[in-house]
């Protein structure tokens, strides 16, 4: 129960953080694009100073695989940041209806959940274009640009680079 408790805290704290004052509704902003480990560090400072526990901070990472996870899944990645990881992908090309219809929840996905996972690209929503889902609707390099894409939102949550 006190753990619960402890990411109940957690919770509270990135909810008035975000209805406080723009002040404090920024040090949630900082991280729908995180430069990194350093903001992983500031949240959890806020977090404190919010009388959030270590144990309920460390509760909250073990759970969610890292605090950035845990945040971004509560307040999702901005809708604009979101449409920007996937602008140089989208750049210059001539979309099919289906594979609009298949950017699009990617995108909504994205600024609700903060990240989505490559195996959910052949679940529903997405296989209700294609069977195969990613794969029967992008060529091999695009799938290959698009993993690439979704792993880099993911490790900016996570607060770590992309590796090449």
């Amino acid at each position: 129960m006190h753990r619960h408790h402890d990411v109940g805290l957690l919770v509270i704290g990135v909810d008035s953080l975000a209805d406080s004052n723009e002040a404090d509704a920024g040090k949630v902003e900082i991280f729908t694009e995180s430069d990194g480990i350093g903001d992983l560090l500031a949240l959890e400072q806020i977090f404190a100073a919010e009388g959030t526990s270590a144990a309920g901070i460390e509760e909250a990472k073990r759970v969610s695989h890292g605090l950035g996870l845990f945040v971004r899944s509560l307040v999702g990645l901005d809708r604009a940041a979101a449409k920007r990881s996937f602008a140089s992908f989208l750049e210059g090309k001539t979309l099919t209806a289906n594979q609009i219809e298949f950017v699009d929840p990617v995108i909504d996905h994205l600024s609700r959940r903060g990240w989505i996972e490559a195996s959910q690209l052949y679940e529903s929503p997405f296989i209700d274009l294609h069977p195969h889902g990613v794969d029967g609707v992008f060529s091999d390099p695009e799938v290959r640009e698009m993993l690439s894409i979704l792993t880099s939102i993911r490790q900016n949550a996570e607060g770590r680079e992309m590796t090449p």
